[in-house]
């Protein structure tokens, strides 16, 4: 048989001890939702950045800090083969950064689509695949007898 005083502090020692168990959960929780960066103080003014590819003027260029990649493409001179549109030009450059152009890739001429089509002549035989015999097709540039047979 407790006293009523001997209840009061049992009953705060419990509120206290919970009170406690409270705000350890949450802090954790807190601590977790901080990320905290920290990059180290350069005292240099200048990023050196190597810039590559289709340049007229390849190689390491120093720049001021706060610089963007259009500016270090401009001084390395871009070709006229540069395609630009992937490169983040408005992106701050960072210290010994590299950035490499790419080409622009080759024009195919209007019209052809890679295959190799031969001109057909006024006295090349034309057959219609369709209509054609094993034989027919046995004697085509390429289709041979076996192949012929698979066909028909």
């Amino acid at each position: 048989m407790q006293t009523p005083r001997a209840k009061l502090i049992a009953a705060t020692a419990i509120v206290v001890v919970v009170f406690s168990l409270i705000m350890v959960i949450t802090r954790g929780d807190r601590s977790r939702d901080l990320v905290l960066q920290i990059k180290p103080a350069d005292s240099s003014e200048d990023v050196t950045v190597h810039v590559g590819g289709a340049v007229e003027n390849p190689g390491l260029f120093a720049l001021p800090r706060g610089s963007r990649v259009a500016e270090a493409l401009e001084l390395a001179r871009l070709s006229d083969t540069a395609e630009t549109s992937s490169l983040p030009l408005a992106r701050v450059l960072e210290d010994e950064q590299t950035i490499t152009v790419p080409e622009r890739p080759a024009a195919t001429p209007q019209g052809d689509s890679g295959a190799d089509i031969q001109e057909i002549s006024p006295d090349t035989q034309v057959i219609d695949i369709n209509q054609a015999s094993e034989t027919e097709l046995a004697d085509m540039p390429g289709i041979g007898p076996v192949l012929a047979g698979k066909i028909r």
